[in-house]
């Protein structure tokens, strides 16, 4: 189809998968979408659901959301009733925070037995620099890196101006600075 973009397909999913383990992501959120033309009508049939990057499979906790045909979800917006995208997503998150659970660095962390894992993240070729700044910002909220550390993975990552600016703290200047690596439209900071 001419100016449809492929994100995916789902013969495509594993590599994707790969590529979220490298990058050290835990889930995905994997958007089904069915188009079809039914009397002259494009329909989208979508359906979104959560994968385990470890697995590779659908987190079994948590649900898919029920398909979301477009013309469906426009009549009940339309009639005010309700908006059936907004609900499932609410659903959806709903089960993923009900679910899925963070825990605590285990009581056994120190700086010493981190600094070999800091070196090995900072050794690796990130994509995106801010997840990993951001990891490291949590190693240095829970002291297990100084500010020397923290400042020095940065301006690895992001290089020694960007990572002064990063470290000054004032966000307008860092969301610049940071540019690269964030969506090109995005809300206005407030």
């Amino acid at each position: 189809m001419p100016g449809v973009t492929m994100i995916g397909t789902e013969d495509k999913l594993m590599p994707l998968v790969e590529s979220a383990r490298k990058e050290g992501v835990d889930f995905l959120i994997v958007f089904n979408v069915d188009v079809r033309l039914a009397n002259g009508i494009i329909q989208n049939n979508t359906k979104v659901e959560l994968i385990d990057v470890a697995t590779g499979k659908q987190l079994k906790d948590v649900p898919a959301t029920q398909q979301l045909l477009n013309t469906r979800v426009a009549k009940e917006m339309d009639e005010k009733r309700n908006n059936p995208v907004q609900n499932e997503v609410r659903r959806l998150f709903k089960a993923i925070d009900d679910k899925v659970q963070l825990t605590e660095l285990p009581s056994t962390a120190t700086p010493e037995k981190l600094e070999p894992f800091v070196d090995k993240l900072l050794e690796a070729k990130h994509a995106n620099a801010i997840p990993v700044m951001a990891q490291l910002r949590y190693y240095y909220h829970k002291k297990l890196i100084n500010g020397d550390r923290y400042v020095s993975g940065c301006a690895k990552l992001i290089g020694d101006e960007k990572a002064k600016i990063v470290a000054e703290g004032n966000q307008e200047k860092m969301l610049t600075a940071l540019a690269t690596f964030l969506p090109k439209e995005r809300p206005p900071s407030k």
